[in-house]
């Protein structure tokens, strides 16, 4: 921030944290490379993730204003896509947020984050300028499918899988381009599983992955 000037906010990666029984494990979260106008990307997807992950100018924090009250679950992306219309983003690329999570996720708040995500998007295209809005339909499809990614996270049984399935649907229906993008397949793949395979082996599974898992981490 001292050396430059006229950035408003820097931010770097997150590493998540997860604790089964008495180990504790970690993934890395989104690797994002994205600096300087980050407005049309941010629109796109929160790539920041952690709301412990920015630090903001006092100049930017005055403009931007206070964080929405609105218990929507997005209150992050919300302030970060008001920094953004207004100021220029720097990147540390290094993992420097250690979150700590449950390796479960309850529906009720994966709902919330769908729910809450859909009033952000329509909020901020009313917001955006007229030359963005071609890449709406995109913002919601990558909405939706990290809706779907987090109900399969949820060790839970056939009903996550159904909303996982609906999110998947929306997403395609939104943007089919999307059925060209990295990892679609693998997400699909997931999903076909997890409605075959009943819940206490996916369960056993998922323990047995992050019992396994070796982290590629840049300190």
């Amino acid at each position: 921030m001292e050396r430059l000037p006229h950035i408003g906010v820097a931010y770097s990666w997150t590493t998540y944290l997860y604790q089964i029984k008495e180990q504790i494990f970690t993934r890395s979260g989104l690797i994002a490379r994205y600096e300087g106008d980050v407005y049309s990307q941010l629109l796109l997807n929160n790539f920041i993730e952690s709301g412990s992950n920015i630090l903001v100018r006092r100049q930017a924090i005055d403009a931007a204003g206070f964080f929405d009250a609105a218990p929507t679950n997005c209150e992050d992306w919300d302030y970060y896509l008001r920094l953004a219309a207004q100021w220029l983003f720097a990147l540390v690329p290094r993992h420097q947020i250690l979150y700590r999570q449950s390796a479960n996720t309850m529906s009720s708040q994966v709902k919330k984050t769908e729910e809450g995500g859909l009033i952000l998007l329509e909020k901020a295209y009313q917001l955006a300028p007229a030359a963005l809005h071609c890449q709406k339909n995109q913002s919601y499809a990558q909405h939706y499918q990290h809706c779907a990614n987090l109900y399969l996270g949820d060790n839970m049984d056939l009903r996550a899988a159904l909303e996982s399935l609906r999110m998947m649907q929306l997403a395609i229906n939104k943007w089919p381009v999307i059925l060209l993008r990295p990892g679609i397949y693998l997400l699909i793949c997931k999903l076909t599983l997890k409605m075959i395979i009943p819940a206490r082996l996916i369960n056993l599974l998922s323990n047995i992955k992050f019992l396994f898992k070796k982290s590629k981490i840049e300190y």
